[in-house]
């Protein structure tokens, strides 16, 4: 592994760890996972998943064709690169794209080849019984650099490098029983 890997890794589990609120032992315990080497490839930090909406019919939250919103190479939704309205319809239906493109990632392969290109919200549509209905667009492509400089070097990350989250862990630290 060469130092700037090395150096990136140890950045990447220090901003996890203080952002999810994981002690050292928990850290210590995911990086055991198979998967976890894949995801923490500096690489990897250089990329985002990009969700434009293709089609929309009688959206409710305003969504129009090529409205675009974002998530980072963790598959975590990058809310100042969004619409200022975020439909629940929209994040459940890409929920399972995402985790399957982190899977992926983390066995060592390209999340831009998955079979799975387009997504469907949840809601049906006006037509049978529902509100509107989004056609979105997922792709995983590299970031531009002012973008990964924001990210990454700036304001997004750089507390979470420094300072623990309180609120991560909730009150039940041991998980859902």
């Amino acid at each position: 592994m060469d130092l700037m890997q090395k150096g990136y890794t140890k950045m990447f589990w220090r901003i996890l760890r203080n952002r999810g609120g994981y002690t050292d032992r928990e850290i210590e315990k995911l990086l055991q996972a198979k998967w976890a080497q894949g995801v923490s490839e500096i690489s990897k930090s250089f990329y985002w998943f990009r969700v434009e909406m293709v089609k929309t019919n009688r959206c409710t939250v305003g969504w129009k064709q090529g409205d675009c919103i974002y998530f980072d190479s963790l598959g975590m939704l990058m809310k100042r690169k969004c619409p200022k309205t975020i439909c629940p319809h929209a994040i459940a239906s890409l929920s399972p794209v995402l985790y399957s493109c982190l899977d992926r990632m983390g066995r060592g392969a390209d999340p831009s080849e998955m079979q799975v290109e387009y997504v469907s919200c949840t809601d049906p549509g006006y037509d049978h019984r529902g509100l509107g209905n989004n056609l979105m667009k997922v792709s995983y492509e590299r970031m531009p650099l002012h973008e990964y400089l924001r990210n990454t070097v700036g304001l997004t990350l750089t507390p979470h490098l420094l300072f623990r989250s309180s609120k991560a862990r909730g009150p039940n630290p041991g998980g859902i029983e």
